[in-house]
């Protein structure tokens, strides 16, 4: 067989695996809500939504499922696990059952914690390929806690988001995610805080505005989000500050326009 027969090109569609993670209430049970979506909910996250799901009370809850899940076929798609760290934590218990010990801790070296990884692996891990093999796409939800970091070459260490699962386990999940995404809301109350704060130094600064100026400020509103969900982020922020100047240009202009004036007095 020659080399070039060997070589394809193109780009392969496959089942994605995906990794969402981020604070509470940043909407990531929501974000995975679809008809075709089956919730293997562990927290009841998804009691909410008008969607199909099974709920998971022990680890072998969740691997029987994982298993109905790779071996029958049904009409959903996307197979969501959330969330990941009640799944390790069940997984910890079973562990400590295993081993016959009260904590991760009972046994020196950190030999519990090597057996938690490989358990980690061999178990959660291999489903997880082994549902996407059947065509499905698998999304992992997570939470999100503050850790203190320090990278070579820094002289101050920092803070930063990471899984709130064990290193090792959180690594593995990361490298095995064609997509990770961060959910987080604060960068949106930014943003509206401080187009809030804009408006009322506007309002200050011309402090006789008519109504119509409220009306342009809601259409202007209106639009930022139209725009913002057919763009992305950084499109939407540049859209919306033309928007913006163009309806304070047009606002202003009528405002002088309907001023009396000592000519017309």
């Amino acid at each position: 067989m020659k080399l070039s027969e060997r070589i394809s090109s193109g780009v392969v569609i496959r089942p994605q695996g995906m990794f969402w993670h981020g604070p509470e209430g940043t909407r990531k049970t929501g974000s995975a809500v679809s008809p075709k979506t089956l919730f293997l909910d562990l927290e009841r996250g998804s009691d909410q939504y008008d969607v199909d799901r099974i709920h998971i009370v022990t680890y072998r809850d969740l691997l029987e499922a994982l298993d109905l899940v790779i071996r029958d076929k049904t009409h959903h798609e996307i197979i969501v696990v959330d969330p990941i760290e009640i799944a390790e934590k069940l997984l910890i218990g079973e562990t400590c059952r295993q081993l016959k010990i009260d904590g991760l801790q009972g046994l020196s070296h950190g030999a519990a914690w090597q057996y938690l990884r490989e358990n980690f692996d061999a178990q959660l891990m291999a489903r997880f390929n082994e549902v996407r093999r059947s065509g499905r796409h698998m999304i992992v939800i997570g939470h999100a806690q503050v850790r203190t970091v320090t990278l070579p070459g820094l002289a101050e260490p920092f803070d930063r988001y990471e899984p709130r699962i064990d290193k090792r386990n959180a690594d593995t999940l990361v490298e095995w995610a064609d997509a990770v995404l961060f959910f987080d809301s604060c960068a949106e109350r930014q943003r509206a805080d401080r187009a809030r704060d804009s408006w009322a130094r506007l309002e200050r600064e011309k402090p006789g505005w008519p109504e119509r100026a409220v009306k342009a400020r809601v259409y202007f509103a209106g639009a930022v989000v139209r725009e913002h969900r057919g763009s992305s982020w950084s499109r939407c922020g540049v859209a919306r500050r033309h928007a913006c100047r163009r309806a304070y240009r047009r606002t202003y202009r009528r405002t002088r326009r309907s001023r009396p004036t000592a000519r017309g007095l």
